[in-house]
C-alpha cells in the first residue's frame, strides 16, 4: 500500500476507468493491496458519485472522528453514591466513612 492513502484511491479509480472489464482480483493484483479493499473503495465510488459527490470528496475517505460527545462518567466513588455502588447498607457505610474520617 502507498503512503498516501488518497493516492490509492486515485490510483484505483484511474485504473477502474481504464479497465472496467478487470476483475476486484485483477485491480488489486495491479495495485498491490488487498481484494476486500478494492471491493470496498469501488462500491464507495459507485454510490457517492451517483449521489452528485465530488471525486475529490469521496477520495479523502471519511472521518473516523468520534460525531457524538462521550457520555458523561457517573462519580460512584463520591462520598453519597460508593455505598450503593457496592450495596452496602447505609449505616455501616456512614460508619466507615465517620470512622476513616476521624483517623486521618
Amino acid at each position: 500500500m502507498p503512503l498516501s492513502y488518497y493516492a490509492a484511491r486515485a490510483n484505483l479509480y484511474d485504473l477502474w476507468q481504464h479497465h472496467p472489464d478487470w476483475s476486484h482480483a485483477e485491480l488489486a493484483a495491479a495495485l498491490g493491496c488487498e481484494v476486500r479493499w478494492v471491493e470496498k473503495w469501488l462500491k464507495r465510488f459507485r454510490e457517492e458519485l451517483a449521489a452528485g459527490q465530488r471525486l475529490d470528496h469521496v477520495l479523502q475517505g471519511h472521518s473516523r472522528a468520534r460525531k457524538t460527545p462521550p457520555s458523561r462518567t457517573q462519580r460512584w466513588w463520591s462520598s453519597r453514591s460508593w455505598p450503593y455502588a457496592i450495596s452496602l447498607p447505609k449505616a455501616c457505610a456512614a460508619s466507615r466513612v465517620k470512622r476513616r474520617s476521624t483517623t486521618t
